[in-house]
Protein backbone atom coordinates (compact mmCIF):
# COMPACT_ATOMS: atom_id res chain seq x y z
CA UNK A 1 0.00 0.00 0.00
CA UNK A 2 1.19 3.49 -0.79
CA UNK A 3 -0.20 6.43 1.11
CA UNK A 4 0.49 9.98 0.09
CA UNK A 5 -0.26 12.76 2.55
CA UNK A 6 -0.40 16.34 1.37
CA UNK A 7 1.59 19.08 3.05
CA UNK A 8 -0.21 21.88 1.21
CA UNK A 9 -1.71 24.50 3.47
CA UNK A 10 -5.45 24.07 3.82
CA UNK A 11 -5.62 20.45 2.58
CA UNK A 12 -6.48 19.15 6.02
CA UNK A 13 -7.09 20.57 9.43
CA UNK A 14 -5.63 19.38 12.72
CA UNK A 15 -7.42 16.33 14.11
CA UNK A 16 -7.99 14.83 10.67
CA UNK A 17 -8.93 11.14 10.70
CA UNK A 18 -7.41 8.58 8.33
CA UNK A 19 -8.89 5.07 8.42
CA UNK A 20 -6.76 2.15 7.25
CA UNK A 21 -8.33 -1.25 6.72
CA UNK A 22 -5.97 -4.16 7.34
CA UNK A 23 -6.18 -7.95 7.38
CA UNK A 24 -4.94 -8.26 10.99
CA UNK A 25 -4.85 -5.32 13.42
CA UNK A 26 -3.32 -7.26 16.33
CA UNK A 27 0.38 -7.13 15.26
CA UNK A 28 0.05 -3.38 14.65
CA UNK A 29 -1.51 -2.85 18.07
CA UNK A 30 1.33 -4.79 19.65
CA UNK A 31 3.94 -2.73 17.79
CA UNK A 32 2.44 0.54 19.04
CA UNK A 33 1.60 -0.75 22.53
CA UNK A 34 -2.14 -0.07 22.32
CA UNK A 35 -5.19 -2.19 23.05
CA UNK A 36 -7.51 -3.38 20.30
CA UNK A 37 -11.05 -2.09 20.78
CA UNK A 38 -14.09 -4.04 19.63
CA UNK A 39 -16.66 -2.14 17.57
CA UNK A 40 -19.91 -3.57 16.17
CA UNK A 41 -18.28 -3.84 12.71
CA UNK A 42 -14.78 -5.00 13.66
CA UNK A 43 -11.65 -4.49 15.72
CA UNK A 44 -9.73 -1.20 15.75
CA UNK A 45 -6.93 0.83 17.25
CA UNK A 46 -6.41 4.57 17.15
CA UNK A 47 -3.08 6.36 17.32
CA UNK A 48 -2.08 9.98 16.70
CA UNK A 49 0.75 11.31 14.61
CA UNK A 50 3.01 14.18 15.82
CA UNK A 51 0.57 16.73 14.34
CA UNK A 52 -2.34 15.22 16.34
CA UNK A 53 -4.01 13.66 13.29
CA UNK A 54 -5.85 10.47 14.16
CA UNK A 55 -4.93 7.21 12.47
CA UNK A 56 -7.59 4.56 12.98
CA UNK A 57 -6.60 1.08 11.87
CA UNK A 58 -9.13 -1.70 11.78
CA UNK A 59 -10.25 -5.03 10.45
CA UNK A 60 -13.71 -6.50 10.01
CA UNK A 61 -14.87 -9.13 12.50
CA UNK A 62 -15.04 -11.78 9.81
CA UNK A 63 -11.29 -11.44 9.07
CA UNK A 64 -9.99 -12.88 12.36
CA UNK A 65 -10.99 -13.91 15.84
CA UNK A 66 -7.51 -13.58 17.40
CA UNK A 67 -8.52 -11.69 20.60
Amino acid sequence: MKLFLSEHKGDARPDTLLYLGVADVYPIAKEFGVEVEEAPWGYEIEIRDPDANRLRIGMPKRASNNG
